[in-house]
């Protein structure tokens, strides 16, 4: 996804094998990609939010669960039935 406008661009579920693909469709579109988004563990593939992260320093976002280190920010869900947010929170890392 892109918004036109201000060129920037997400990527939900990047595979590793494909991100040579993103990142040309990138460059040939004029975008910069802000966020890298896996919304579940795959079990079928790699992701490639590291690699897209790397070659482009975008945000990498993903749920709480998985234990990954290529992640940037992290996913909360609400915790009971009648509470349907969801929050983003930057992921701090110890120094």
């Amino acid at each position: 996804m892109w918004d036109r406008r201000s060129g920037e661009a997400l990527i939900v579920d990047p595979v590793l094998e494909q991100v040579n693909r993103y990142l040309g469709l990138i460059r040939e579109l004029d975008l910069r990609l802000v966020k890298a988004v896996d919304t579940h563990p795959h079990a079928d593939c790699i992701t490639g939010l590291g690699a897209l992260r790397d070659s482009t320093h975008c945000i990498t976002v993903m749920g709480e669960q998985p234990s990954v280190d290529v992640v940037s920010m992290r996913c909360f869900t609400a915790r009971s039935a009648n509470d349907r947010r969801w929050r983003c929170v930057p992921r701090v890392r110890p120094d």
